[in-house]
């Protein structure tokens, strides 16, 4: 990945200053007096200019850092700020919060050059290409220490998606958008930027769809193509709205999702679905209360089988469950931890504060 300097503008001092690239060493006065001075004071605003200076908010905002070692000053992102950055900027980082990186090795998520971004899961995405060789492999010079992690799971890969498609932002012109045809308008394009090893997540990614429409096709093609390269597939779906009926069928072996249409037959077993209910109780709880949870499911590849259809075989594909993680989600789509959060964002949406 490319690290290109830009421009640096400088509000607050005396006089606003704009920095190009060549300004940008510390033998340059001006520039030596600029960090210097900005050190330490808030009313002082570092930006990069690597996209449109934006004079309402402070995004791309940067740190004046200073070693008494070396007295040398430069420049960094703000924590957690660097998706702001253009990916080919100096300061550009994929994190997009404290959460999201906390706990991971740096390998778990890179970024390339042409944009796209590739995420380490637990579980590989491709069976085909995978050597035994290669499996539980473990790098002799990578240390773990404490809690850090080398892959991503299902949860944490969907709280990327939703924050780089900014879903979990609620604004006023998208209170009515908020429909799963317009959650999964935002996730593909999301999926198009992620590669999963050398698979394109948006190749074996399914999506709640309408009865007629595009997406009711995507999901097809990619579960034939899924099935046909024998690639694992990742769903990421409201769960049914009828709990009690979807309980049961899990029950005996099927997992119902809200509007799955092109999403093959999912089927689940009792040690699946009990792991899912050790480690996400809460969200469990929330959907069977009748609200809104989102479920991101990995399966084996999809296989052909013969259903039966009014005394007929008729073709069609099922797939195994071998991960499902949940998401507890607000009417507006919005991820929330506990009750309390899903209180304050309705009283926010009401205009109550």
């Amino acid at each position: 990945m490319s690290s290109k300097m830009y421009w640096v503008h400088v509000k607050g001092l005396e006089n606003t200053q704009v920095f190009k690239n060549e300004d940008q060493f510390l033998s340059n006065k001006n520039w030596y007096r600029a960090l210097r001075d900005a050190r330490g004071n808030n009313n002082v605003f570092v930006t990069c200019l690597c996209c449109k200076h934006d004079t309402v908010t402070t995004k791309r905002r940067l740190k004046v850092s200073y070693s008494t070692k070396t007295d040398k000053y430069w420049l960094s992102a703000w924590p957690h700020s660097g998706n702001e950055h253009r990916q080919d900027c100096r300061y550009y980082s994929a994190w997009t919060n404290a959460v999201l990186s906390k706990g991971y090795t740096s390998d778990v998520l890179t970024t390339h050059s042409d944009n796209s971004v590739s995420i380490k899961l637990k579980v590989s995405l491709d069976t085909k290409n995978v050597t035994n060789s290669d499996e539980g492999k473990v790098s002799k010079t990578t240390t773990r220490t404490g809690n850090s992690k080398t892959s991503i799971s299902l949860l944490g890969l969907t709280h990327y998606m939703w924050e780089k498609a900014q879903i979990n932002v609620w604004r006023p012109a998208f209170d009515k958008k908020r429909t799963f045809s317009w959650l999964a308008s935002r996730l593909r394009k999301e999926a198009a930027l992620i590669k999963v090893g050398k698979t394109k997540l948006s190749d074996v990614l399914l999506l709640n769809a309408s009865p007629t429409g595009e997406q009711q096709d995507r999901n097809r093609e990619r579960a034939i193509s899924a099935g046909d390269n024998k690639q694992r597939l990742v769903i990421i779906s409201i769960l049914h709205s009828d709990p009690k009926k979807a309980l049961a069928q899990i029950e005996s072996g099927t997992l119902l999702l809200s509007s799955p249409f092109g999403i093959p037959k999912l089927e689940i077993s009792q040690n699946v679905f009990n792991k899912t209910k050790r480690s996400f109780e809460r969200e469990l709880n929330h959907w069977k209360n009748g609200k809104k949870t989102i479920a991101i499911i990995q399966t084996e590849s999809p296989v052909n089988y013969d259903r039966t259809e009014k005394g007929m075989n008729v073709p069609d594909r099922k797939a195994e469950v071998i991960s499902m993680q949940l998401m507890a989600v607000t009417e507006r789509l919005i991820p929330i931890d506990s009750s309390y959060e899903e209180r304050l964002e309705k009283k926010l949406h009401e205009g109550v504060f």
